[in-house]
């Protein structure tokens, strides 16, 4: 179940992010652990931290935080893009986003921002749950669609990219290519 729900969004990750070349930057060589360290601290001192991949729960999670009433309205999104209506479209750019080597090269190139990546998600995770969001149904439906509060350490080359190894993503690489 754990994988299913992983899988169901691997395409909108960090493999289709350098597939699509929308990364806009790469990781300083002059930074090291203890500044990735003092990043992931300095976030944990944010009353509030949101994700895009999980924005109805961060709209959710804003007005728990701040203490206001969320209606309708404020989930709706004012800057959508054709890019997140269409993550990884092309068979090249999904090829690359199902690569396992390609997968781990990112990872390595990149360590800083999974490490970083990993970290918030986590702190996100955990206020959600210290808010008492857990059971919102628009939480948990959200959340149930992908990677997020999952198990899955997406810090781990050897954890996240050996998802790219499961039958379903095997099955839908062969069909891509067919």
């Amino acid at each position: 179940a754990e994988e299913e729900r992983v899988l169901g969004r691997l395409g909108k990750t960090k493999s289709c992010v350098v597939a699509n070349q929308c990364h806009a930057y790469r990781n300083a060589t002059y930074m090291g652990a203890a500044d990735v360290s003092r990043a992931i601290r300095t976030l944990s001192t944010f009353k509030f931290v949101g994700l895009q991949e999980a924005y109805r729960s961060s709209v959710l999670l804003l007005g728990a935080t701040f203490n206001f009433s969320i209606s309708a309205s404020d989930f709706a999104r004012d800057r959508e893009s054709k890019d997140h209506k269409r993550p990884c479209t092309g068979y090249r750019q999904r090829e690359f986003a199902r690569d396992v080597a390609t997968c781990r090269k990112f990872m390595a190139a990149n360590w800083q921002d999974v490490v970083v990546f990993e970290a918030v998600h986590r702190l996100f995770c955990r206020r959600l749950a210290d808010a008492g969001l857990m059971s919102h149904p628009d939480v948990r439906r959200e959340l149930g669609q992908g990677w997020v509060c999952s198990e899955v350490d997406t810090s781990s080359p050897e954890a996240y990219c050996a998802l790219l190894l499961s039958p379903k993503v095997r099955k839908a690489a062969d069909d891509d290519k067919a």
